[in-house]
This record gives C-alpha cells, sequence and structure tokens, in this order.
C-alpha cells in the first residue's frame, strides 16, 4: 500500500511511542530501575505492528462474515489510526486543545494520503471513520482496530517494562465478534474470559509502572511549561507541533524564547535538549476531599505557577508542579468487580472495561491522587535537605497539604 511511502506517513519515524519514558532521571537513592531505556521505538514501528494484529483477526472465524466488504479499509484504518499525534505523544493535545482524532481524520481525507487510497480504490472518508469513529458510522469496524491497537501496544509494551503481559494475544484476537453493528468480546468459557481480565489489568499496570513513570511525568509536566509559554508567545504555531521533529521543534523554542521575562521556559527547553529531566524529589498525596481543592493546579496556568514562584523562593531554583496527577488505581478491587457481576449473571460476561469503570465519577471520586514536585537538577543538588522533612504546601483556599520528600541529597 502506497500510504507507507508518503512523506507524512515517515514522519511518525521521529515521534517516540513512549514519550519520555527512555529517559533517565538520576536518582541515587531510587530502588529499582531509574528508567527503561529499550522504551525507545517510534509510532512507525507501532503502526506497522498494529496493521498485522488487524490482519490476524480479520483471519479469526468470528469476524470473518461480517467484514467481508471491509477488509482493506479497516486494514488501512489500522495502519494510519495514529497519524494526527504530534511531537511528544499526547502532550500538545492538551496544550492545543485538538484531539489526534481530528487530526488524524483530516490528514487521511486530505493530501498525499487522500490521493494513495483513492489510487487503491478505497474511500478516504470511510478510512478515516474507521481509524478515528468520529462520525460513529463504523463504530464495530474501529473497535477491531482500537482493540488490536491495545493488543499490540500492551505487549510490546510489557517487555519494556520488564513485566508479564499475562495474556496470549491470538486468544484475545479470537474472541472479537460483532453482533449487529456492535462490536463485543465473546467469551465462551471461562478461560477466554480470564485471558480478557488479564489484558485489562496488564493495561492498568502498565499505567502504574510505564506511562506513570517519574521520567515520563517529569519530561511531560516540562514539555507542558515551555510548549504552553511558547505558543501563547507565539515562539512555535500549530503547523510547527505537527510537521517538525521533536528536536527541530525545541531548537526553535529555545531560539523564540529570548527576552528576560522568559527565561525560565528557555532553561527548560535548554534541560530537554540535553535530554535532562527534572528530579521528581517530592510526591505530595491527596485524599479525595484535599484534591477536589487544589484540582485547579493541572489546569490554571497562572495559579500553578503561583505555587511554583513560593517553592522556587524556598529552594533556590527552577521548580515544576507535575502537571500528570496520577490516580491511585486498586487492580485487585475492579477485578473483584468484574468476577461479582459474572456471578450474579451466572455466565460470562461478553464486554467490560475495568478501564472505563475506573473512570467512572462514583468510583474515581473515592481514588487517592499523587503529584509530583520537581526540582532542577543543576541546582538543587546543592541543598541539604532531610529524608523524612515535610514540606508544608498552602493551597488557594488555605487548605495545609503534606508532601514527603523521598530521598536525600
Amino acid at each position: 500500500m502506497r500510504v507507507v511511502q508518503t512523506v507524512k506517513f515517515g514522519m511518525t519515524d521521529s515521534i517516540h511511542q513512549l514519550s519520555f519514558c527512555h529517559y533517565a532521571v538520576h536518582d541515587p537513592l531510587l530502588k529499582g530501575p531509574h528508567a527503561f531505556p529499550d522504551a525507545n521505538y517510534f509510532r512507525y514501528e507501532h503502526l506497522i505492528a498494529t496493521l498485522g494484529t488487524v490482519s490476524d483477526a480479520l483471519e479469526c472465524e468470528n469476524l470473518k462474515p461480517h467484514v467481508v466488504d471491509y477488509e482493506l479499509p479497516i486494514k488501512a484504518a489500522g495502519v494510519l489510526h495514529d497519524l494526527g499525534h504530534p511531537d511528544f505523544s499526547h502532550t500538545f493535545e492538551d496544550l492545543l486543545e485538538k484531539s489526534h482524532e481530528v487530526t488524524t481524520y483530516g490528514i487521511i481525507t486530505k493530501g498525499e494520503i487522500a490521493d494513495a487510497l483513492n489510487e487503491a480504490d478505497l474511500d478516504p472518508e470511510i478510512v478515516a471513520d474507521i481509524a478515528t469513529n468520529l462520525h460513529g458510522n463504523y463504530r464495530e469496524f474501529h473497535d477491531i482496530v482500537a482493540n488490536s491497537d491495545r493488543v499490540t501496544y500492551q505487549q510490546k509494551d510489557s517487555k519494556l517494562a520488564r513485566i508479564n503481559p499475562g495474556f496470549w494475544p491470538e486468544r484475545i484476537l479470537k474472541t472479537f465478534d460483532i453482533d449487529g453493528n456492535k462490536f463485543y468480546f465473546n467469551a465462551p468459557t471461562m478461560r477466554d474470559l480470564e485471558e480478557i481480565y488479564h489484558m485489562k489489568e496488564n493495561r492498568i499496570q502498565l499505567s502504574e509502572i510505564l506511562y506513570g513513570s517519574p521520567s515520563n511525568r517529569s519530561g511531560v509536566s516540562m514539555v507542558k511549561e515551555a510548549g504552553e509559554i511558547a505558543l501563547r508567545e507565539g515562539v512555535i504555531t500549530e503547523y510547527d507541533v505537527f510537521n517538525l521533529s521533536q528536536k527541530q521543534l525545541l531548537r526553535k523554542m529555545l531560539n523564540g524564547l529570548r527576552k528576560k521575562e522568559l527565561e525560565r521556559a528557555r532553561k527548560i527547553t535548554e534541560y530537554l535538549l540535553r535530554h535532562t529531566l527534572f528530579w521528581p524529589l517530592i510526591t505530595v498525596t491527596f485524599t479525595p476531599e484535599a484534591y477536589k481543592e487544589v484540582k485547579e493546579i493541572r489546569f490554571n496556568y497562572d495559579k500553578r505557577f503561583e505555587l511554583e514562584s513560593r517553592l522556587e523562593k524556598e529552594f533556590g531554583c527552577i521548580v515544576l508542579i507535575d502537571s500528570d496527577v496520577l490516580p491511585k488505581v486498586d487492580r485487585g478491587e475492579i477485578l473483584a468487580k468484574v468476577r461479582e457481576i459474572d456471578r450474579k449473571k451466572k455466565k460470562p460476561i461478553r464486554e467490560w472495561d475495568p478501564i472505563k469503570f475506573s473512570r467512572q465519577e462514583e468510583y474515581h471520586e473515592r481514588l487517592e491522587r499523587t503529584v509530583m514536585v520537581l526540582f532542577e537538577p543543576a541546582k538543587i543538588r546543592d541543598r541539604k535537605v532531610c529524608k523524612e522533612k515535610t514540606l508544608g504546601i498552602t493551597g488557594w483556599k488555605g487548605k495545609k497539604l503534606e508532601g514527603k520528600l523521598e530521598m536525600v541529597l
């Protein structure tokens, strides 16, 4: 298929699939791995692998009767589904307030990708809708691509995170089925259902160990801090984000952030270019009630900067508040809920997603959150702080929240 030879598809070979997971966070007292150095593969590799998984899924007996006329569009959607990801993975999506699905749809339906699809007698609009589900006309086919995507990256990422994925891809693919216009997991035996449980559990485990690793959270926070200012000041544009390589984008930010008042953002960009991350020395754990009081930290730049400025005066270096608040999800509780539903129904359920359950408001409100406070490495190493010292952080409403220093420098 000529789409993989286009310039736009080739650009995915410069976008890291796992963002900052392969960067090292220097933490002399941290027990266990500091980073995942092998987690540095690119979206190009992931897209090709997803095409292979989608092709295997379409060969399964359950799906064959339902996809006879749509095999090629589904395969095309599988290899193109992540084309709209900007540099640094999902990081700039929040800053631009534009999802990668919207961008992917535009890329597939216009320009060289659309021309390549037309040459293969494929309708770009259909392929784009299957890849993104923006219009919902082919939801069942989109779910085939989405779940093949999950099987692909979970297997790969589990190896990189040095954990056992706990499920066999072939067995999961055999459970893919369509009823009318709805996709579901058809688990005829408890053994098949257990495989689905393990895949869902593995996804939550990866969120905790790999995607929520200190290195990834530090890098994402640094890019968001510098990128937010660079976009606001007009140093970079949306076009730059989607068309420059990561190194080119950072160099353009560095060259444009020359005003004295932008010196802080410039320093953060310099660290990123040197592959040097801020150190997550303080972890603040919020109870559900306390988190409601400080939820604005993540979303309101002025209030976040106000707190960071106060901490910078105390510690004498640049301080960032982690922008990626991580809920403490109880995997055992979620899977127990699945089994409870099974017992009530007295038969294996066909479709239930613990990830979605963990995001439901009534469940989510009961979770604690961890927020990291990140310190500029070149300066903080000169400061002596006690391992068990407690840092008091005063919120906007007078609430005092406690966080422990987790290491000694």
